[in-house]
């Protein structure tokens, strides 16, 4: 015996064909019930297109499959599955097949086991038989008993042919190993029923998934050819058994339903769907995490860092997060809340330049104060600024609370202005987070601003600089024309974009609502012009703002 590889005309695969020379060899295996058979291998050359079992004609014979559910139990377990699970292969997606390329005649069967789908036990009392071209692992059986029962009697030319011939698919594991390699007639089972489909299973500690390279597709298929002598015809020293192995090609096309060239025809998606365009939205919202990094992390020398509570635990009506390493953010984006999404009123088509200019309203959170008396009203984290001397006990609030009594209202330092406002995301320019805006002097504008720029009303003209000895401002600037900043999107990915201005302005009520709202912006209006080309998807203009409260210092 020996092999050659031979390729098939359509340059897909090749076959391994077996010359047997010498009959008298032995080289064959035998079943249990004294069959004799050959294996050839027919694979794949570069796993470019699918090479199943399924889709062959040998000598324009198609083959025919049974399913037992009684061997079959679902993946990962449990009650045996009436169906056969889907191959590798399977699906819509491109490269991926819905179907066989030919028919099979098949048959659903089982009862016996913890199911009862099909057999006497079942609803309809009998097994399910049907011809088509359903998906299925294999193995599948060509039978040939007609023509060797038949036509090659009455000839005595050809001493050999073949009677039976069983094609299975065998897969490769990211390890190297072959899954379904051990069916065999010889050594595992002439009862074909039992060779179970390929299951994978992800919770399965040993799973592995398969080798990338093959795309799903078998490695390689296994044949086992079951010859067929003449009573009449003496065997020759040298004989071959000609077989017309024929692979239909599946229809290509695209598969998706919901594309607008779906092709009912196609079993095989070659990637050629085509949609229509769909309007994508924009929506922004704020990262509402805490922030630990030693340049977010909440500082207030020399006081400690306290926050307004509602519990009575804290009898001062405070928490001290001066222990923690974290702190929250005391800020929230106004029209949708705390960690929720704003979307903006224009939509686009991937592709399009978004050209946006976007207004972010900035609140300080403002939670329940503990007035002298034990009752909570709505307040803003301040004490009685600009006085010295750190965060009052029992700060004087009289003209703000109407029963004259007194409240708690924490720590200045926690206050929100603009500029106390850090951003995280990143500069892909400088490949650092855009941080601190700088400060617009009194009596100009930023850039692309409108506003002037002017101090607080309660501001001093000294003695109350930041850490870089300057005075603040009522508006703060992020950059110029063409500055660049990302966005991190729900998948994962990053979003570049382009900003041609990014300021904040503070805004002060004429007459202070809640306790604090004398000394502090009741709201912090922030703007950016921002540009990007629009993707094929939804986009989060995600921004990172940080209360950054250690630069403030005296403030």
């Amino acid at each position: 015996m020996h092999q050659a590889p031979i390729s098939h005309p359509n340059n897909l695969y090749s076959v391994e064909r077996i010359h047997d020379d010498n009959v008298n060899a032995n080289n064959f295996s035998i079943t249990p019930s004294g069959l004799k058979y050959y294996t050839i291998l027919i694979t794949p050359n570069d796993y470019s297109q699918l090479v199943c079992s399924g889709n062959f004609t040998i000598d324009g014979l198609s083959s025919s499959w049974v399913y037992n559910s009684d061997y079959h139990p679902s993946a990962g377990g449990g009650v045996n599955s009436c169906y056969p699970v889907n191959p590798p292969w399977h699906g819509s997606g491109v490269g991926k097949s819905l179907a066989h390329s030919t028919p099979h005649s098949y048959i659903l069967k089982g009862g016996a086991g913890s199911n009862t789908c099909w057999g006497p036990n079942s609803p309809s009392g009998q097994n399910f038989t049907g011809n088509g071209t359903y998906r299925f692992n294999g193995p599948f059986e060509f039978d040939n008993s007609v023509y060797c029962d038949g036509a090659f009697l009455s000839q005595f030319s050809n001493p050999v042919t073949w009677r039976k011939i069983i094609l299975m698919d065998i897969y490769e594991n990211d390890q190297g190993n072959l899954i379904n390699n051990q069916y065999d007639p010889a050594t595992y089972s002439e009862d074909l029923e039992t060779w179970l489909q390929y299951m994978p299973d992800p919770s399965n500690p040993n799973f592995a998934p398969l080798q990338p390279t093959h795309n799903g597709y078998p490695k390689h298929i296994k044949a086992f050819v079951f010859p067929q002598y003449h009573p009449e015809v003496d065997l020759q020293e040298t004989m071959e058994v000609d077989l017309d192995i024929d692979y239909v090609i599946p229809a290509q096309g695209c598969t998706d339903s919901s594309a607008n060239n779906y092709d009912s025809l196609a079993n095989t998606n070659d990637g050629s769907c085509s949609y229509a365009p769909v309007l994508r939205s924009i929506l922004v919202q704020d990262i509402q995490f805490v922030h630990g990094t030693p340049s977010t992390v909440y500082t207030d020398p020399p006081f400690p860092s306290e926050v307004p509570e509602t519990s009575f635990s804290f009898g001062t009506g405070t928490i001290d997060f001066s222990s923690e390493p974290f702190m929250p953010k005391n800020l929230f984006m106004s029209g949708h809340g705390v960690g929720g999404s704003l979307p903006l009123t224009n939509q686009y088509f991937a592709g399009d330049l978004v050209n946006e200019t976007i207004q972010i309203n900035l609140f300080p959170r403002t939670l329940d104060a503990l007035d002298n008396n034990g009752n909570y009203i709505n307040a803003i984290a301040t004490f009685d600024f600009p006085f010295t001397g750190g965060p009052h006990a029992s700060d004087n609030m009289n003209n703000l609370i109407s029963n004259g009594t007194m409240a708690y209202l924490g720590d200045a330092l926690n206050n929100l202005t603009a500029a106390s406002i850090s951003i995280n995301n990143i500069d892909e320019d400088g490949g650092t987070s855009i941080g601190r805006g700088v400060y617009v002097a009194s009596g100009q504008t930023a850039y692309n601003g409108t506003t002037v720029s002017a101090q607080p009303s309660w501001m001093p003209d000294s003695d109350f600089d930041d850490d870089e000895g300057n005075v603040p401002q009522t508006i703060v600037d992020w950059g110029n024309l063409g500055d660049q900043i990302s966005f991190l999107q729900p998948d994962g990915t990053l979003l570049e974009a382009e900003y041609d201005s990014f300021y904040a302005e503070e805004k002060y009520r004429t007459t202070p609502i809640l306790p604090g709202e004398n000394y502090f912006p009741y709201k912090i209006e922030v703007f950016i012009n921002i540009n990007f080309f629009m993707p094929d998807k939804d986009v989060y203009l995600t921004f990172d703002f940080i209360h950054d409260t250690k630069r403030l210092l005296d403030i």
